[in-house]
């Protein structure tokens, strides 16, 4: 009787266990609905690329040639649509079709960009321009100018083409155009240059991208690879004001490669005939298992400081700014250091109702250490990729194999680490690599200057709706770069017995009226 009782509460109890699983999966199914429908303008025309998401998730989709999507949401869910130049729409997930029609954004279109010597109104503008404002440069961890560009702009290439610190990304405005160079033209307050990887994004009031052909028709062949426009913030009418601005962040390694450890690396040695199997584990000690990722890199930090004066009255204005930068790159050590000190003077001034003055200046002192990552033969980061995991990283006097003892006593310079142990050579493999500490240590480059950028400039106003401007633009530069090469042996193929030393310097004047 009670084992009867017994079977009759665990099928109760498994059916209700059951019933639960299924009517929660079938709650489940019934909050999920999958929608789907087609994104147009005004005009009835289908809007491609539209981000169609779900409000406060990551859960969404773009709209495809035909302006079409398919997502599935919760029922009820209110989903968000967003497309630059349109005013996003949100509406609630209640039917299973969901057609809508975007406008235009009449307030983008009433903006005041740059345009060559002028400015006009995006409406009247008929060139492809994009536009990155102050705002849309606040809490990102940029420290350069271009990379304030990055994903601001739709056509614009920016490209992280080395992780040195201080390194400026590639911009590509009209694709690569040339062999020679396919760099925008820079103009900063009027002023054109090549070059603004010193100004500090902090300092930047916006940013225009002009695209297309037309932008030839004022700055001539100079424009053949896009423009970009830069206007640096200037003082306001009214209370002043003391902004104070910090950023702290780490950079690492992205995308570790996953490389052969070391009874992976016997195996592959044995199958590839190089080296015999006793060979190898009569020279290993059956424990190492470098990953020589781990010997050259680590967390770096980055921190930024800048403090701004700003003031303004009837008569005149003028801006103030002062930023230090600080970058450790990500080789170990202090071999890759990049530091900068910039600073912005802005003012004008209305000298008569028809009259005003003005200058602008960016001032920049940097100084920076770097060592070879990027280049074929001999760099730091093509050494960990070839080096042996059987070697270790450094050896203790007393435990120097013979190959590398026999080099010390033969008066061959070996390279030591900060407590005195010696940087390992391998006996696995010789050629252009070696120990990417020894690569670190046996070349010291610096490389330190200073850049002021400015003008001085006069509007005259001779009646209403016509301005004569009259600009005088300046640049000064100064750069002076030092390579001390150490005497090192890396292995039987590279090695020095030598100091050798080389250093340049020069300075340019530039003026443009």
């Amino acid at each position: 009787m009670k084992k009867v009782m017994k079977h009759n509460s665990l099928r109760r109890l498994t059916s209700l266990v059951l019933f639960t699983i299924l009517t929660m999966h079938f709650a489940l199914a019934q909050n999920l609905v999958k929608i789907s429908g087609k994104v147009v303008d005004e005009l009835n025309e289908p809007i491609i690329g539209v981000s169609v998401f779900e409000k406060g998730t990551s859960n969404g989709t773009i709209t495809d040639l035909d302006g079409s999507y398919v997502l599935s949401v919760k029922e009820g869910t209110v989903i968000v649509y967003s497309y630059i130049g349109y005013v996003t729409q949100e509406k609630k997930a209640v039917t299973p079709v969901m057609n809508i029609s975007l406008k235009e954004d009449s307030k983008t279109l009433e903006e005041v960009v740059v345009v060559g010597y002028g400015v006009q109104k995006k409406s009247s503008v008929t060139g492809a321009i994009s536009q990155v404002k102050a705002e849309d440069m606040q809490n990102r961890t940029i420290s350069n100018a271009p990379a304030a560009l990055q994903g601001k702009t739709a056509g614009v290439q920016v490209i992280q083409t080395s992780a040195a610190p201080g390194a400026s990304p590639t911009v590509r405005v009209r694709g690569y155009s040339s062999n020679v160079s396919s760099d925008p033209l820079y103009v900063v307050d009027g002023i054109r240059l090549s070059d603004i990887s010193g100004l500090d994004p902090n300092d930047i009031a916006s940013m225009e991208v002009l695209k297309d052909a037309a932008s030839a028709a004022i700055y001539g062949a100079e424009a053949g690879n896009g423009v970009i426009l830069i206007t640096t913030k200037k003082g306001k009418a009214g209370q002043g004001k003391i902004t104070y601005d910090f950023q702290w962040s780490t950079q690492s390694l992205a995308r570790v490669p996953k490389m052969l450890n070391a009874e992976q690396y016997i195996d592959y040695m044995v199958e590839s005939n190089t080296f015999t199997e006793s060979y190898l584990l009569d020279n290993w000690d059956g424990v190492t298992n470098t990953s020589w990722t781990d010997v050259a890199f680590e967390n770096s930090q980055m921190q930024k400081h800048n403090v701004s004066f700003t003031n303004g009255g009837d008569k005149g204005n003028y801006y103030l700014s002062l930023t230090y930068l600080d970058n450790d790159g990500i080789v170990k050590g202090d071999a890759d250091v990049y530091k900068r000190l910039t600073a912005t003077i802005n003012s004008e001034y209305d000298i008569k109702s028809w009259l005003k003055v003005g200058t602008t200046n960016q001032i920049e002192k940097y100084n920076v250490r770097n060592v070879s990552t990027n280049n074929e033969y001999g760099s730091l980061l093509t050494s960990i990729l070839q080096l042996d995991p059987l070697t270790p990283d450094t050896y203790t006097y007393e435990n120097l194999p013979s190959h590398m003892l026999n080099a010390l006593n033969s008066g061959k310079h070996l390279l030591q680490d900060e407590n005195g142990n010696y940087y390992a050579v391998s006996k696995f493999y010789s050629g252009e690599q070696y120990h990417p500490m020894i690569m670190r240590d046996n070349n010291i480059a610096k490389n330190s200057g200073f850049n002021v950028n400015g003008s001085v400039y006069a509007d005259f106003k001779p009646f209403k709706g016509l301005t004569f401007t009259s600009r005088l633009g300046y640049r000064l530069s100064g750069t002076r770069s030092s390579t001390t090469s150490l005497p090192f042996y890396g292995n039987s193929v590279q090695s020095r017995d030598y100091v050798s030393q080389s250093s340049t310097s020069s300075t340019s004047i530039y003026y443009q009226w």
